[in-house]
């Protein structure tokens, strides 16, 4: 249908809103945990860190109780983001969406997440989501 396109809002390589001006669907990714503003919080080496989700996730939610909070990381560190989001209030952790990356080049969503990038390319990269997310 209409894809979505998932870029970076800040960090060494930010795109401009102009960049993706032709995109109905734009996902803004934090990869330093300063901009609650953003859609996702990127959690892997480089980026933020597991240590930082849960304050990115309550800065987030303070400021629009009614949005999500789409944490994006990889399978290998997603219990250590669980682990760091668990001190938040039910209902924040209830508003949390998990954006996982498990590349195996298939089309997939990793059980107990709303969507899994699954392949990695040279230029982009493939994510399914579920609906809803």
């Amino acid at each position: 249908g209409d894809p979505v396109v998932a870029t970076y809002a800040d960090g060494p390589h930010p795109d401009s809103p102009s960049a993706v001006a032709n995109f109905s669907h734009v996902m803004w990714v934090d990869i330093d945990a300063s901009d609650p503003h953003a859609d996702a919080l990127d959690i892997e080496p480089g980026c933020a860190t597991p240590s930082e989700a849960a304050g990115w996730v309550s800065a987030r939610l303070n400021a629009n109780p009614h949005r999500v909070a789409v944490l994006y990381t990889m399978i290998s560190q997603w219990s250590t983001v669980k682990a760091d989001v668990s001190s938040l209030p039910a209902w924040m952790q209830s508003r949390i969406r998990w954006w996982i990356a498990d590349p195996t080049g298939s089309p997939h969503v990793v059980p107990g997440s709303q969507a899994t990038q699954w392949y990695w390319g040279q230029n982009y990269d493939i994510s399914t989501a579920l609906p809803g997310f």
